[in-house]
């Protein structure tokens, strides 16, 4: 098959919508039924009565059961067992080598013949997802490639091999060219090209068979039990054990573990797998594609019928504003290319199509992408001629990509006045797959006012004769002078009322003013004027100049833009002025009446819930803090005064935007009258319980850094102080009123602007009727009861402490249940006497809330049913609840009946007891919250039938009803036990990767953020357990010692070892231990799913994690990476994954209810060091472009739906009245432990133009929450225990809950260790930690050693004292060096040079003393000059870039550099040699960069990753301390000498000798170039045989500089050594291609 081409839209979407509306509408209403049966169900009156068996459940249909010689489950003495991360070994050890056994037995069936055989090859495929635009189609996304594959005997044992060739695409609008989404692979040839990623699918069927089944269930002995992943480590030694479990059975035998089952293989099995990594790149045109996709194809999928038909859009615009007649010629791409022009009258509208839309073609894997093609955008034809009237043509104008491009117009004649200096500007957008080209003057004035006004011009031509043109400018509306006045236009406005007067003339000259128009009686109408100078392209042909001509938009603008994010609504009123009016909360106000100039007050006055008069007043300077605080005032009910601190966040880019907001919302929902006040203050807030919403609270100057609160109600004492800072937190508050202590729960939430906390406030005790009954509450030994009616919820505020509660249902005086816990989570089934026999109670508790749920009788509400299914009448059994005392009386249960149970007392011990009626008969127990089983023999001593009675019981999950079996029946148990059984899988699903990177790029600012990498392990040794299957790693160090002698074969007699490589396939360690070896490889990631027909099991590890900072110049170059273990775990340890989970759910075809019987994750020590500018350029990578009104005010909706809510419609109520439950028999979440470092320096961080909001707010309130001040962090250790849960039942709500409580609260025991880290206190934390590590080592390096042997002993006394001396030793020199450090940046700060801030912040620490004393010393002497010639040379900078106020600052910079230099070269001089010191005492190995960071030529096109490339930038951006970093841009580079390293780099400006010190590729590091030469200054380069070999000679020009100019004098002759030829002709190829392309025609 050539090719398949397949087009994907949101007509296909939409189609298929319907489609499958149709087809699942039966599937719905079947699935309701089947709801419905499962729905609440009303209890009959003999719920707890004797019933017969119901013979039609699934576990006595025993039709399909193979009946082994005994139940096959796990050993209930090892369920639950602990494991930790240390002694649990890699769970894919023991999956491969099941897996393995699989293959081996699959490859041995050579006796499969093939009958039948299919071969695919498709040589190409396309699938392309496109998006609609006015009824026009264009593609977004495409995925190309190419598959072959077979596939053979599918009538039997099926095999089916394909290979995948793929390519993942986006189309880049703006710049009209396909970027790669997923990148190809680099193909090493003679030149650097790419393949396609590659990805190999293996399908295999096979017949299932019965002798497999017989064979599985034989490997067990009736008491046997199997291992599975649940058990630790099985290397003990093969001897039998014996396990008794708490019901009193025992079983006897040898164990298997899962890796010794020979397990049928899966009847399909699935296994994708790919040697090549999977490389990423996600940009911000990636993130807009896919925006655009989902937009589109929703609302597509959300349409009713059919959408708008199709219909053709032509791809380009063509509008005419500039004035003037133009003509347009279309060049050979467009479909009107006869050569005939197209003649625009100004204000016209042209369209154009393309011959052969070139968004079709898909041609990443064609282009070698070297830099030559910096600044080339392929599309050669797409070009259009402009010729404006009494102008020459301007030929070839590229309109394929987005761009604005200025042309000096050259006029046809000369003599005409007023035509010089003109220019046009030509802009072509990008607009949802069609572009429009503006034809315009280089002056536009954009109206960002939400009203229309009347824009007068006076318009002067050549002659010097005024005239002026009026029109309507409309919001959002932009106008265009005309070309030949746009340099002399004068403009002024007014309101398209007549009684105001025009206001001031304003051109593009100004910069930022006030306008304003006025009326007769002095009401002004103020706008305000922003001028900014456009950044443009500009094309001046020879002899001409554009040097002082305008190229500005004139943005007019509202003068003050007022944002209301209080809780409720406030007027206002501007001083001297008659703006007044009312803000709703959430909306926003533009005033027009207020002259910015005069620095008026906003009087504000808001009325809360609490009837709370707010007033105060802001003054609104547009110079004043971004963020500040305003004080505002109020009258208590009691006429005392009390006091806010009020927010407002100001912005000045354009409008002045002032955002009002509140600190704190309070919200009561505890139908109580509520008191609070900030911690020491007296000023009181009163909340009464009627008032709905938010009441306002914040705290004042006299508050300090405490930010606590305290509440009271009504007349009570004042609680505890809380904090409020915390986001996300929980809590209890407590407080007593009338000798009765009152809880009420605290939950804190950042509204959707951030700037705000809304903390919530409710009974910590509440509940919820959700049954169809009134409900009457009795809490200990109150005789007053609270009535919740149905569907309701209400507070409750226990009278005692007993923690107990009855219930009666429909009347206070109906007889009442059993008391019930009310302060511990769980679930009872209530029994109670009348029409209602049975209520359940569910009770969720959470860090600020406990739920007392009510639900009416549902099936699975009981703790258990009982199921005697035995025949013989003998085996009659009695149950019981166990009971120190009081016990309660037992009730039998018949042969062949059921019966329902509760607990009698649900206060005591919920441990089921049971006997049967024979004499002396045992007694035994089970708890009901896991599934096991076992088998009983009852011997009668007397009477005429004394055989022994065989009774098989087990315990199991029936739907949500756990379900006690008794029975006879061999077969029924092993239905009932099926789940726990070792069963052939059904399906077989893996995925194994050799890796993944995921690039994140800033296209727009062409820079890499971040570089996400997942690695394979690299190579590993493993040695097969004796007498068993399984292969199991080897330890750090020997498997680095196996390495070693791998690839040097003489290291084996250093190292001791003697291993036999003559059989590569079967290798073998001789000595000392004998014992097989085998060298492999962990992929990077390695997925597995698998089924049955009872189980779904998924294995997942991820081998190595690693994320960069990919900008040069960042603080920390690797962000994540895992850390490697000390010397003394590595003697012992196997290499474990990064991460590592399995988990294994329960799956019932008669019920969907989940049991997890199995979830274990694993995660390795990390370490986490992050810098500002990191954080800065992530989040401008996913930002979007700009922050609309809409998202504002839907935000604030949804702060306001939260604050509204009622208490039962609280997030706690709804989740104990919803969720469906799922069981859990085993889950553990290892240990985390995390080191984390943290810099305030942004380095590398620009502006893209976007309005994403800085994350500095973020990380400053999460530490200020904790009272820290944000600052550097440095190796800070925070270790969270694990998590673990054994036989649990909640739902996944709850889990989730938990599970951050959990963690929560691990963190916050370790604040100290994060205050404790800070730099400016010298990380004491760390500098204990390190002095602890020594101690340690110091004693256990010698315990180990001496384990191994004597001479190991004396090795591990050297590496222990080393260790004590190298940790203590660097930990206090650390600290010191870090004191320092941060003084030194404090005082940098007041130089105000953002260069020196930035070279300090950027700087590598030294590895050694000797590069700290060297560091140090060029810091103080640097200190020194640049302080003393900063006095002269900052005052010419800063008039150089911003005048005479620059001037003036430069002097102020240039007098405190002269004090603040010098002194913090000092500093510098101090923490650089004690930095020094502790890095030669520390023994750990610096982690490096997984790659160069990507070349992003100024074009801004992302191109396939290129090392080549990459490797040549990093080496320009480093060379003499990035002196050409910010002047040239990389075009080639190659080495021409090994020894010494020289590497020739060529640029768009110069040619640069570089010399390599040793340098790491991938880190950051000082070259030196010992030679330059501007490319203008070559006349030719060439081969040259030198005296030495083979060389390359530059022939330069050679200038005498006189006082007056440089004089061109005779040649000079430079050569360079190169004896490869190949290096020679890529240079000089470069090196002249360079000149034809960058150098004018003069100077080549």
């Amino acid at each position: 098959m050539s090719s398949i081409h397949v087009s994907v839209d949101p007509y296909t979407v939409n189609m298929l919508k319907t489609v499958g509306e149709t087809a699942s509408s039966a599937l719905k209403r079947l699935r309701k039924e089947e709801e419905d049966e499962d729905d609440i169900v009303l209890a009959p009156p003999d719920l707890f009565q004797a019933k017969d068996i119901d013979s039609d459940r699934w576990y006595y249909d025993t039709t399909d059961v193979i009946v082994p010689p005994s139940p096959i489950a796990v050993a209930p003495g090892d369920a639950g067992k602990k494991r930790t991360s240390s002694t649990t070994s890699s769970m894919i050890d023991r999956h491969r080598a099941a897996h393995d056994s699989m293959r081996r037995r699959q490859e041995s069936r050579l006796d499969v013949i093939i009958l039948e055989e299919l071969t695919v090859d498709i040589e190409k495929f396309q699938l392309r997802l496109e998006n609609e635009f006015k009824g026009f189609f264009y593609p977004l996304l495409s995925a190309d490639g190419t598959m072959r594959g077979t596939v053979t005997n599918w009538s039997k044992e099926m095999r089916a091999t394909a290979f995948l060739e793929l390519e993942i695409s986006y189309y880049n609008e703006r710049l009209a060219v396909w970027e790669p989404l997923l990148e190809p692979v680099p193909r090493f040839d003679n030149e650097f090209t790419y393949q396609r990623w590659q990805l190999k699918v293996d399908v295999k069927k096979s017949i299932p068979r019965q002798s497999d089944e017989e064979a599985l269930a034989a490997q067990f002995d009736v008491s046997a039990g199997v291992r599975t992943e649940m058990d630790s480590d099985v290397d003990e030694p093969d001897s039998s054990t014996v396990d008794t479990n708490r019901e009193g059975t025992s079983t006897r035998g040898r164990r298997l573990s899962l890796a010794e089952i020979d397990i049928p293989e899966a009847l399909l099995s699935v296994d994708i797998s790919s040697q090549h990594v999977l490389q990423l790149t996600i940009t911000k045109t990636t993130l807009q594609v896919f925006t655009a996709l989902a937009e589109d194809w929703s609302y597509a999928e959300s349409a009713k019928g059919q959408l708008a038909s199709r219909r053709d859009v032509p791809p380009y615009d063509i509008h005419n504003q500039t004035g003037l007649d133009v003509k347009v010629w279309p060049g050979p791409s467009f479909k009107d290319c006869s050569g005939s022009d197209y003649r625009l009258a100004s204000g016209q509208t042209w369209c154009l199509s393309f011959l052969h839309d070139n968004r079709g073609n898909v041609d990443i894997l064609s282009e070698t992408f070297n830099a030559d093609q910096i600044g080339r955008i392929r599309g050669g034809d797409c070009v259009v001629s402009v010729e404006v009237t009494g102008f020459k043509v301007i030929e070839k104008i590229p309109v394929l990509k987005a761009a604005i491009l200025r042309y000096a117009l050259q006029p046809v004649d000369r003599t005409v006045k007023g035509l010089q200096g003109l220019s046009l500007v030509c802009e072509i957008e990008a607009l949802e797959g069609q572009k429009i080209i503006r034809l315009r003057s280089p002056v536009q004035v954009k109206s960002l006012l939400p009203v229309p006004v009347e824009l007068q011009m006076v318009l002067a031509d050549a002659s010097q004769q005024q005239n002026t043109s009026v029109l309507e400018l409309k919001p959002e509306a932009t106008y265009y002078p005309p070309l030949l006045n746009a340099a002399s236009c004068v403009f002024m406005l007014r309101p398209l009322e007549s009684s105001f007067s025009l206001t001031e003339t304003f051109t593009w000259k100004d910069r930022k003013r006030a306008l304003l128009a006025k009326t007769g009686d002095g009401t002004t109408f103020c706008v305000r004027l922003v001028v900014t100078e456009d950044k443009y392209e500009s094309i001046v042909p020879q002899g001409l100049s554009l040097s002082g001509t305008p190229h500005h938009t004139l943005h007019l603008c509202p003068p003050l833009v007022v944002h209301n994010l209080l809780p409720v609504q406030f007027t206002y009123a501007v001083e001297d002025s008659d703006a007044l009016g009312l803000i709703e909360g959430g909306q926003k106000t533009t005033m027009f009446h207020v002259d910015l100039t005069r620095k008026p007050l906003l009087n504000i006055m808001a009325t809360d819930r609490g009837d709370h008069d707010w007033v105060g007043s802001l003054r609104i300077d547009t110079d004043s803090e971004e963020l500040s605080f305003f004080p505002v005032k109020t009258k208590t009910r009691t006429g005392k005064d009390a006091s806010l601190q009020l927010g407002v966040q100001t912005t000045t880019d354009m409008s002045v935007q002032m955002y009002v907001f509140c600190p704190y919302w309070m919200v009561n929902k505890t139908w109580l009258p509520l008191q609070y006040k900030p911690e020491g203050v007296n000023h009181i807030i009163e909340h009464e319980p009627s008032s709905t919403g938010a009441v306002m609270l914040a705290f004042d100057k006299t508050s300090g850094s405490k930010r606590k609160a305290q509440l009271r109600i009504s007349d009570s004492q004042w609680s505890k102080p809380f904090s409020l800072d915390i986001a996300g937190s929980g809590g209890v508050v407590k407080c007593m009123l009338q000798n009765k202590e009152y809880e009420l729960g605290v939950k804190v939430n950042l509204t959707s602007f951030r700037l705000s906390r809304i903390v919530t406030f409710t009974p910590y005790q509440v509940i919820s009727n959700n049954s169809p009954h009134t409900i009457y509450c009795f809490e200990g030994p109150s005789i007053h009861p609270l009535a919740v009616d149905p569907g309701q919820c209400a507070p409750l505020w226990p009278e005692g402490k007993s923690g107990e509660m009855q219930v009666a249902v429909g009347s206070a005086d109906a007889e009442r249940s059993q008391p019930f816990k009310f302060t511990e989570a769980s679930s009872t089934l209530l029994q109670l006497n009348g029409k209602v026999v049975a209520l359940n109670v569910e009770v969720q508790v959470s860090d600020s809330s406990i739920v007392i749920a009510f639900t009416q009788f549902f099936n699975g509400a009981a703790p258990v049913r009982i199921e005697n299914n035995c025949t013989d009448t003998r085996a009659n059994a009695l149950f019981w609840q166990k009971s120190e005392e009081n016990s309660s009386p037992p009730f039998s249960v018949d042969p062949e009946t059921s019966r329902i149970f509760t607990w009698p007392n649900p206060t005591g011990n919920r441990t089921l007891m049971w006997s049967f009626g024979v004499p002396d008969s045992a007694i035994y127990e089970n708890t009901l919250n896991q599934d096991n089983h076992g088998k009983i023999e009852l011997t009668v001593p007397t009477g005429p039938d004394r055989s022994p009675v065989k009774i098989y019981w087990a315990s199991f999950l029936d739907g949500l009803q756990r379900v006690l079996i008794f029975t006879n029946d061999k077969a029924v148990a092993e239905k009932a036990t099926e789940t726990e059984h070792v069963e052939r899988p059904d399906l077989q699903l893996s995925l194994s990767l050799q890796g993944v990177g995921i690039a994140l790029v800033n296209n727009f600012r062409g820079i890499t953020a971040a570089y996400i990498g997942i690695s394979s392990s690299g190579s590993l040794w493993e040695f097969k357990l004796p007498k068993k299957k399984r292969w199991k790693p080897e330890s750090y160090d020997m498997g680095q010692k196996l390495e070693r002698i791998y690839q040097d074969r003489s290291k084996a007699e250093e190292l001791k070892l003697k291993v036999d490589f003559s059989d590569h396939q079967n290798l073998r360690l001789i000595a000392p231990k004998e014992k097989d070896l085998r060298r492999t490889l962990h992929e990077g990631i390695y997925f597995q799913f698998t089924m049955s027909r009872h189980h779904f099991h998924i294995h997942a590890v991820v081998n190595r994690v690693q994320i960069d900072n990919q900008v040069l110049e960042s603080v920390f170059p690797t962000v994540f990476h895992p850390v490697k273990p000390p010397k003394s775990v590595a003697a012992q340890a196997a290499p474990k994954p990064f991460l590592e989970g399995s988990v294994v759910v329960h799956r019932v075809q008669q019920s969907n209810v989940r049991q997890i019987k199995y979830l274990m994750v694993l995660i390795q020590e990390i370490s986490v060091q992050v810098d500002m500018g990191f954080i800065t350029n992530v989040v401008q990578v996913f930002a979007p472009d700009r922050w609309d009104d809409k998202r504002e005010v839907e935000g604030y909706k949804r702060d306001e739906e939260r604050v509204n809510k009622s208490l039962s419609e609280s997030s706690a109520v709804m989740a104990a009245a919803k969720g469906q439950k799922m069981f859990i028999d085993f889950l553990h979440l290892s240990p985390i432990k995390v080191h984390i470092s943290f810099s305030m320096d942004n380095p590398g961080s620009g502006d893209d133009g976007s309005s994403a909001v800085a994350p500095v707010e973020f990380i400053a309130t999460l530490l200020k929450s904790i009272g820290v001040v944000l600052t550097d962090v440095q190796d800070v250790e925070l270790r969270l225990s694990y998590f673990e849960l054994t036989s649990r039942s909640m739902t996944e709500k709850q889990l989730l809950t938990s599970i951050r409580k959990h963690y929560t609260a691990q963190a916050l025991k370790q604040v100290y260790a994060l205050i404790l880290g800070l730099d400016v206190l010298g990380n004491p934390f760390g500098l204990v930690n390190k002095v602890k590590d020594g101690v340690f080592d110091l004693f256990y390096e010698p315990y180990q050693g001496a384990v191994q042997g004597p001479e190991e002993f004396a090795i591990g006394v050297a590496f222990g004292v080393r260790s004590l001396v190298s940790h203590t030793v660097g930990g206090l020199f650390g600290a010191v060096s870090r004191i320092t450090g941060t003084v030194g940046k404090g005082i940098a700060k007041l130089t105000f040079d953002d260069k020196y801030q930035r070279d300090l912040a950027t700087s590598k620490d030294p590895k050694n003393v000797g590069e700290g004393l060297v560091k140090g010393t060029k810091g103080f002497l640097g200190g020194i000059l640049h302080g003393v010639t900063g006095v002269v040379t900052k005052p010419f900078e800063g008039a150089k870039s911003s005048g005479v106020k620059g001037f003036f600052k430069g002097v102020g910079k240039g007098v405190i550099g002269l004090v603040a230099r010098p002194v913090g070269g000092v500093f510098e001089l101090a923490s650089s040699t004690f930095q020094g010191i502790s890095n030669t005492a520390d023994l750990d190995a610096e982690v490096v960069r997984l790659r160069c960071p990507r070349f992003i030529d100024p074009s801004k096109v992302v191109h396939p990753y290129n090392l080549h490339n990459a490797t040549g930038n990093f080496f320009l951006q480093l060379i003499d301390t990035g002196k050409f970093s910010q002047t040239d841009v990389y075009f080639a580079h190659s080495g021409i000498l090994e020894k010494p390293k020289i590497v020739v780099i060529v640029t768009n400006k110069h040619v640069i000798l570089m010399e390599e010190g040793g340098i790491s590729f991938i880190d950051k590091g000082e070259l030196k170039s010992p030679w330059s030469s501007e490319l203008k200054g070559i006349l030719q380069v060439q081969e040259y045989q030198s005296r030495d070999g083979p060389a390359i000679q530059f022939v330069l020009k050679s200038f005498k500089k006189t006082f007056f100019a440089s004089k061109s004098q005779e040649h000079e002759m430079k050569a360079f050594k190169a004896p490869n030829k190949a290096a020679r002709e890529y240079v000089i190829h470069k090196v002249k291609a360079a000149i034809d392309r960058f150098c004018p025609p003069s100077h080549k």
